[in-house]
């Protein structure tokens, strides 16, 4: 009998969490489902872990490490289900989690794909594991929605016979790879349902506040740089799909008003024999000058008859009073002007498109 759901699950050195992760789709209440485990080229004991399991249902393909992405897509491929769940091998599952997604993929019509909002914690209690909560699901244009892009990779459940081809996920970059997963996937079918009911919990694994938060700010801004050119790119491939467009324009101004702040931390901690005051006043003026073209961006959006901007010389003043306070030499400084050239070029290409 064909699963109704193929659970893909990519697997890289996570033997202290994949038992809790299974045993959480394993114990769902809506049961005609396949596992696939995609051990991605584990170091740690996972594929000894996995081999201790002996459940019909389970199914564990080992490969070379590639990658997340790599991983998923070859769970796609080996799919044998009529829908895909993705879920990560650390994070956990409501037992609910499958029976919302069938019921409301079978009950309304022209819907592909499913998701529901998450929890985050790096701690998951039985109780909430075993909770009956009420579905609250809305039907919503992914692209204009923001709700519906509120949601991990764990939360999603797509319908695979629709897909263009089967590597959804982006092979050559390893960050925000699935981001662009959904854009993609939303360009052939925009409409989706969200469950704003949490049925997911995305662990959050604990890193150390003082050390790590150069090492997360790099992180993030890899992250930017690879979403904003890899979005850039599919608007350029779709010209004539204005909600795409609109879509990209909100993903850079969201990503660039969560990194502005922390730049601005990282900047006034590198100011040594300072007082607080000089330190807080730095920050802020900072803050302010990186948010200024976003905030002009939206200033000028809700005054032109067009959904996107005319004219970027106001933008342009703003590179300029960059430009001129912030030295290239500084490494922590650099980073922001990048971002700004990305910008202007994207502006310039979709006004002109």
């Amino acid at each position: 009998m064909t699963p109704v759901f193929s659970v893909v699950i990519p697997c890289y050195n996570a033997a202290d969490y994949i038992i809790e992760t299974l045993e959480s789709v394993f114990n769902q209440t809506f049961d005609n489902f396949e596992v696939i485990v995609i051990n991605d080229g584990s170091t740690d004991k996972s594929i000894e872990v996995l081999q201790e399991i002996h459940d019909p249902r389970l199914r564990v393909v080992s490969i070379q490490n590639s990658g997340v992405s790599v991983a998923r897509n070859v769970g796609i491929k080996l799919a044998a289900g009529i829908y895909v769940a993705f879920l990560d091998a650390d994070d956990i599952w409501n037992i609910n989690h499958l029976h919302h997604a069938y019921q409301t993929l079978k009950s309304v019509r022209n819907v592909n794909w499913y998701t529901s909002t998450c929890k985050f914690d790096a701690y998951v209690s039985d109780s909430w594991k075993n909770s009956s909560p009420h579905p609250h699901v809305k039907i919503v244009d992914y692209f204009t929605n923001r709700s519906a892009r509120a949601t991990s990779a764990s939360s999603t459940v797509i319908r695979k016979d629709i897909l263009v081809k089967s590597n959804l996920f982006p092979e050559n970059i390893k960050l925000a790879e699935d981001t662009l997963a959904w854009a993609t996937y939303a360009i052939i079918s925009p409409i989706i349902a969200v469950n704003t009911t949490p049925t997911v919990l995305y662990r959050q694994h604990e890193l150390s506040t003082s050390k790590s938060r150069m090492k997360t700010l790099t992180k993030d801004v890899e992250i930017f740089n690879s979403l904003m050119s890899h979005l850039h790119k599919l608007s350029l491939d779709y010209p004539h799909n204005q909600s795409l467009k609109k879509y990209f324009f909100e993903q850079f101004s969201g990503y660039f008003r969560l990194l502005a702040p922390k730049m601005c931390f990282i900047k006034t901690q590198c100011i040594k024999n300072r007082s607080n005051k000089f330190k807080t006043f730095t920050g802020l003026a900072l803050c302010f000058i990186l948010c200024l073209p976003i905030f002009m961006y939206n200033l000028l959006r809700k005054r032109k008859s067009s959904p996107y901007i005319s004219s970027i010389k106001e933008v342009l003043f703003a590179r300029r009073i960059i430009s001129k306070h912030l030295k290239e030499n500084d490494s922590s400084i650099t980073i922001p002007f990048q971002f700004y050239v990305k910008f202007f070029l994207a502006c310039q290409s979709l006004i002109e498109s």
